[in-house]
């Protein structure tokens, strides 16, 4: 038995949470014992309790983080630190002789925080033991460092049975209205599209949690075709999938994209774009693969997808693709394998310790896009928009 750390920027209910769950669950399993940090406590605290983990709150700085290891009386045997927000605890965790694994699952944000934070790029570029969960994902960190594995990404089987097909196409998207989600453009393509087939509907499932998202509902609240199903979770997302036929994921930047895998286990037709990370599992069989950012691509798509008897004939190619790339026995074996590679390998730390001091020149962000640039304390630009992109 193995005695294991795993670090968690925070405990909401997304996606990076949510794999580092799947990944402790594994061990726990495995018969290892586990314990959680988390930087940000949340409401996927239950889901880990439920699991028999009870996640610990520890500061994020380097002096927090570096109390806290020092205060334990047994010693670890491997630690797991899970997104790039987790890099200060990365920075001072490897001097202890004790394998770390650092799972990165960002590709936008990457790009950005390593030009933009100085801090983060020091530890990040020289750190030898990476992890990853999609080729598109390892290809975006090679930019900056080439020390990256994969273990790829999955979601448990909920398939009961095929939903019933309905006498028109009904495309979904479910997910966060953000701009790198390019839900955007989906609306703005479904319009178009519906006007070449009237009957058409577009359900979208979740709630907007910034501005551009309250705007974007706001703009298409009363869109013929347009149906807003809010939240959907347990229960409701098997109504949701139900009640689609093809899944829209239309991402401009995302390193895996669960939802894709979703959709395939629930048998449904799926298109998505050349930027996402989980595009591997849509065949030309069960789905369609467009070029990111472009209305005419998706709107072709979308056209494509119209036929109702060939969309029904995806459902069976779609699950078969979800058996072959996105089952949880694959992740396990991965995530198994990752601990037995790691096990007694000792870290190499070429970087110096970091400071929690904020440097002179900083960026703050904010979830509705806003960038504040500043010179010691004082702001001295303002923008909005994705961030640095240099790939």
């Amino acid at each position: 038995m193995s005695r294991i750390l795993m670090v968690s920027h925070e405990l909401s209910v997304t996606g990076a949470p949510n794999s580092l769950l799947r990944h402790a669950r594994y061990l726990c399993e495995a018969g290892h014992d586990v314990e959680v940090w988390t930087f940000l406590d949340g409401p996927l605290r239950v889901r880990y309790e439920e699991a028999g983990l009870a996640p610990r709150v520890v500061e994020d700085s380097r002096m927090a983080v570096k109390a806290a290891f020092e205060a334990e009386v047994l010693p670890y045997d491997l630690i797991v630190c899970n997104t790039i927000r987790t890099y200060r605890a990365v920075d001072v965790l490897q001097r202890y002789g004790v394998p770390v694994v650092w799972f990165v699952r960002e590709t936008l944000l990457l790009d950005e925080d390593y030009w933009m934070n100085p801090d983060f790029a020091h530890v990040f570029r020289d750190f030898g033991n990476l992890y990853t969960v999609t080729d598109y994902s390892a290809s975006v960190i090679r930019n900056y460092n080439q020390n990256v594995r994969i273990i790829r990404n999955a979601v448990p089987d909920a398939f009961r049975s095929f939903s019933k097909p309905s006498g028109h196409v009904r495309f979904g998207y479910i997910g966060s209205y953000i701009a790198a989600k390019g839900v955007d453009l989906l609306l703005e393509a479904f319009a178009k599209m519906r006007e070449m087939h009237p009957s058409a509907v577009l359900v979208l499932a979740g709630e907007p949690t910034v501005e551009w998202g309250r705007a974007l509902k706001e703009r298409y609240a009363d869109a013929p075709g347009v149906c807003w199903a809010g939240i959907v979770q347990a229960e409701a997302k098997e109504r949701f999938f139900d009640s689609i036929d093809v899944l829209c994921v239309p991402s401009l930047d995302e390193p895996c994209g669960l939802t894709v895998f979703e959709g395939l286990m629930y048998g449904k037709a799926v298109i998505t774009t050349d930027r996402t990370g989980a595009n591997y599992g849509v065949t030309p069989e069960c789905g369609c693969v467009v070029r990111a950012g472009s209305v005419d691509a998706l709107l072709d798509a979308l056209v494509e997808l119209s036929d109702v008897d060939r969309v029904a004939g995806m459902g069976g190619a779609a699950r078969e693709s979800y058996l072959a790339c996105g089952v949880p026995e694959f992740e396990r074996s991965a995530v198994l394998k990752m601990l037995a590679d790691n096990i007694g390998r000792k870290p190499v730390v070429k970087s110096r310790l970091g400071s929690d001091k904020v440097p002179f020149f900083h960026e703050d962000r904010s979830l509705a896009g806003h960038r504040r640039f500043y010179l010691g304390g004082v702001k001295v630009l303002s923008v909005k928009g994705r961030g640095v992109m240099r790939r």
